[in-house]
């Protein structure tokens, strides 16, 4: 896997868990060379809305504005 480090990392980072199967022995492979547990863990993701608002989408789109480094 190309740049696997710069993924697990940001995927740490932002606390977004994965769950590719195919990636899992890379992703704990990596892990453990780097000493990390991992923030990824069930329940770490922001929750969705359960429902629709122009304040909510607005919000989400600035949130992915900023995070994603948007212009």
């Amino acid at each position: 896997m190309d740049h696997l480090d710069s993924w697990v990392d940001g995927c740490d980072k932002l606390k977004i868990k994965i769950t590719a199967v195919e990636a899992m022995d890379a992703v704990n492979n990596y892990r453990e060379r780097a000493g990390t547990q991992g923030a990824c863990e069930p329940g770490g993701m922001k929750p969705v809305p359960k429902r629709f608002s122009s304040e909510a989408f607005v919000d989400g789109i600035v949130e992915w504005i900023v995070t994603d480094d948007q212009v």
